[in-house]
């Protein structure tokens, strides 16, 4: 069976009008195990992330300026035929960054922003393999920086047309640097992108509008697993996002929203080939409905088909495309405000992950009808 249980929390002060910390906390554990195969994965996953950020604006001139530490505490016990291990993997990162706005007039905006930011790894996996006993430990460091240039022009309430160039980048995952089966360590690169947005928001008043925008980014060694593990491979997506915002009634409203994306490996022996997990379509609708403190929010989500994970050949069947209903209840109160939600109210059976890393494609069905609920509070 696939089961995972997840839970957290944010706390946060406003230490004054300009500056804010906060630190959020966030524990999933996952245990798959496969009926009859002998395998089975206990994963759990500690996530804590420190936040200081200070605020300095005015009318005209906005400035950003904030520190992060975000760490990884990864737990991984793998039991199956030849194997017995138990991974130890942390994941620290660390950052800086600064934002500037400024208003040049009524309708010109200018935005910067500037990012620096390291991540750290350490690695201990003891046991055995197919290989024999493994008894392992390893480290890694990575750094990385990023960079935006945006500009607007604001012609009315609420619409305006922009343009936006972004230098940007990821560290690699936990999952994908580190293989607990066999014990392999992938000393991988940070992935670097350059994306190029032009778009239009038009605003008709009484809650609605429309949003447009067309895109392109231009991704370097992107992380994309094959049978063997991760390569990494150039990428270019380009595609357009289109939507609209209605105000049904007061308190009510409709949001669509429907993104079309061509993405393509640009390098290496699969040049050519689409990118494995990535939709070219997917679209959205949601009601909204607010009644006092209540507030219910009602979504269906649409997914395209997908290239499995690992087929960077494009030769195997793709996943299907699939249908959630999703819906939320929030309550406001003094204070503070409660939720509660439930994702896939329909329980639609659907494939949310599938791979060819064994040589033949391995499906793993989505899991059904899940709840959550959570609280907000101001101390």
């Amino acid at each position: 069976g696939f089961n995972v249980s997840t839970y957290g929390f944010t706390l946060g002060e406003v230490m004054s009008q300009e500056m804010l910390v906060e630190v959020q906390y966030y524990v999933e554990d996952v245990q798959n195990d496969v009926e009859g195969s002998g395998f089975a994965k206990d994963n759990g996953l500690l996530t804590t992330r420190t936040i200081l950020k200070m605020v300095y604006g005015s009318d005209e001139h906005a400035f950003t300026a904030g520190l992060d530490i975000i760490e990884h505490d990864e737990d991984t016990a793998i039991q199956d035929s030849g194997v017995d291990t138990d991974l130890s993997l942390t994941k620290k990162e660390t950052g800086y960054y600064i934002n500037d706005s400024y208003s040049f007039s009524d309708s010109m905006v200018l935005q910067a922003g500037y990012r620096k930011a390291e991540a750290e790894y350490d690695f201990s996996i003891s046991g055995t393999c197919a290989g024999g006993p493994l008894d392992k430990q390893g480290s890694l460091k990575v750094e990385e920086k990023a960079y935006n240039l945006g500009m607007a022009y604001v012609y009315g309430e609420g619409s305006r047309f922009y343009t936006n160039y972004t230098h940007g980048f990821r560290f690699p995952s936990t999952h994908e640097i580190m293989d607990p089966c066999t014990g392999t360590f992938y000393r991988l690169k940070p992935e670097v992108s350059e994306t190029k947005e032009v778009g239009l928001v038009h605003t008709f008043g009484g809650g609605t509008n429309i949003r447009a925008t067309y895109f392109t980014a231009q991704v370097d060694d992107e992380v994309i697993m094959d049978g063997s593990g991760p390569e990494q491979e150039s990428t270019k997506r380009i595609g357009y996002e289109l939507g609209f915002s209605y105000g049904l009634m007061e308190g009510m409203a409709l949001d669509v929203n429907y993104v079309k994306t061509d993405a393509e490996i640009t390098s290496g022996a699969y040049n050519g080939s689409q990118v494995p997990l990535v939709p070219e379509q997917a679209a959205s609708a949601s009601l909204s409905a607010r009644f006092g403190s209540l507030t219910f929010v009602f979504q269906g989500r649409w997914t395209d088909n997908r290239i499995m994970a690992g087929d960077l050949a494009n030769s195997e069947p793709d996943m299907s495309e699939y249908v959630t209903l999703n819906g939320k209840m929030s309550y406001d109160f003094q204070g503070g405000i409660f939720y509660i939600g439930v994702n896939n109210i329909l329980e639609e059976e659907y494939v949310d992950y599938a791979d060819t890393g064994s040589g033949s494609p391995v499906y793993y069905p989505a899991s059904g009808r899940r709840y959550y609920a959570g609280i907000r509070m101001a101390l």
